[in-house]
């Protein structure tokens, strides 16, 4: 969708200028639902349903079983992801369970174990999957264990390995998924180490390396997995990582980490292997406010990217970073979504919502293609100011052109901002019935067009 965002506080400021000036603005219509995914918005319920502050999810492939955090209240829903409803609730339990602020999780697809780390109980919950069940708990221990407030998660299936960020100490404790037990820990080292605040890990494992995100002095840590080392330290000038970076996903396809940075509403993409910035995505490319996770479709070829400041999702092509769309309240979207996770067999995405307790399951996002999505246009009234808002998918940073189909003309007065997809203007043509031929390119490439009604009619009294 074309700056959904930007475009409803444009729309509300012209809103407000025309009324002050005693004139009428309408607004175009909901887009189709036929040019929207479906979603699916599943709710809170303490008992039976999303915990409080789901903070985490990760899918379990195989099983098509959604597995969601839950960092207000101790918990972890389990979801059906092909009927889209919680058919389980693994409990609190700190001895024998989930702990305290459970927040990252990562599933080692061969062994169906869920791996949670419990940030306030400084411990790591492992879940068989198959069962829905906790079968172990690895302990706190600074020294040989679970290090203060275990954050983020990422399974090396191939090494059996898990790697788990532990906030308050800078350090990453690495876990043999074998044995469930702490075989090393990364320590802390601004130069040739973990880094301050690490939050997102995730790892590319054909090429050996672990990604680190060091929130609090916006570097990344990139590691050896085969010999647990620190070997590179990413920062802004070396590969343009930005302001606060915090969630981590890897395109083991084409060999790229996206790495968000919450701080400056931006997206670094790194090449894994030469360790080179490949691209700085932000706003022109659909990036909202305060971006917090990420999550790759290798199949269908797209990047969901969760904006909690804003409670958008960002959907870009992940070979040429084209924007597909930007998802909202229209779409079920909730308050403060900070997780995000794909089922790679159906292409279905899940968004965890925190500020509201909710999940959002979205179905059909990774087939849409360039498109104009808006069917319908408001009336508009002769002398009077018209506004309404043309939407897109598929197409980053359109630009717009207006025609009338031949034989016809446009009513005059009306023009399109060509940035904002915004039709405007002081309608001074006859009443009667108009058509309109939108155009919307990419870099002078017509990717999309429509031939929509617009009706004139006699001024309001």
């Amino acid at each position: 969708m074309h700056k959904s965002s930007i475009s409803h506080v444009r729309q509300r400021a012209l809103l407000s200028a025309v009324a002050a000036a005693g004139a009428l603005t309408l607004v175009a219509a909901p887009l189709a639902a036929s040019a929207d995914p479906s979603s699916t918005v599943i709710p809170h319920d303490s008992t039976a349903g999303i915990g409080a502050a789901p903070a985490g999810i990760a899918i379990d492939q195989s099983l098509d079983r959604a597995f969601v955090t839950n960092s207000g209240d101790g918990t972890v829903s389990v979801i059906d992801t092909e009927a889209n409803t919680v058919v389980g609730v693994i409990p609190h339990d700190l001895v024998n369970g989930i702990g305290d602020g459970p927040a990252g999780i990562a599933i080692d697809q061969k062994k169906h174990r869920a791996y949670v780390a419990n940030k306030d109980s400084n411990t790591v919950s492992v879940i068989d999957t198959s069962t829905a069940t906790v079968i172990s708990v690895i302990a706190y221990n600074p020294h040989s264990g679970i290090g203060h407030e275990p954050l983020g998660v990422a399974v090396d299936e191939a090494r059996n390995r898990a790697y788990v960020t532990e906030y308050s100490d800078g350090q990453v404790a690495v876990v043999d998924t074998t044995t469930d037990s702490v075989i090393t820990i990364i320590t802390f080292d601004l130069v040739r180490g973990i880094g301050r605040g690490p939050a997102g890990v995730a790892v590319d494992g054909a090429l050996n390396r672990a990604f680190v995100a060091n929130s609090g002095d916006d570097t990344v840590s990139v590691v050896d997995t085969r010999v647990f080392k620190v070997t590179r330290v990413l920062n802004d000038l070396s590969s343009a990582v930005g302001h606060g970076p915090r969630g981590v996903a890897v395109d083991t396809k084409k060999h790229h980490v996206f790495v968000t940075n919450a701080g400056d509403d931006t997206v670094t993409v790194i090449d894994t292997g030469t360790l080179a910035a490949d691209r700085l995505l932000g706003s022109a490319y659909g990036i909202g406010d305060a971006p917090s996770a990420v999550a790759v479709d290798e199949a269908r070829r797209r990047v969901y990217v969760a904006n909690s400041g804003d409670d958008t999702v960002t959907v870009l092509n992940a070979d040429d970073y084209t924007r597909v769309a930007v998802l909202g309240a229209g779409q079920g979207i909730g308050a403060g979504p900070s997780a995000v996770a794909v089922e790679q067999g159906s292409g279905d995405s899940f968004v965890a919502n925190t500020a509201d307790g909710t999940v959002t399951a979205l179905s059909g996002v990774g087939t849409m293609s360039p498109a104009i999505t808006t069917t319908a246009l408001p009336d508009a009234y002769q002398g009077s100011a018209y506004s309404a808002a043309i939407h897109t998918v598929g197409i980053a940073s359109p630009t717009f052109e207006i025609t009338a189909p031949k034989g016809e003309s446009l009513p005059t007065g009306l023009s399109i901002d060509p940035a904002t997809g915004i039709l405007q203007g002081t309608i001074t043509a006859a009443p009667g019935t108009y058509h309109v031929t939108i155009v919307a390119s990419q870099t002078g490439i017509h990717l999309a067009t429509a031939t929509l009604t617009l009706i004139v009619r006699d001024p309001e009294l």
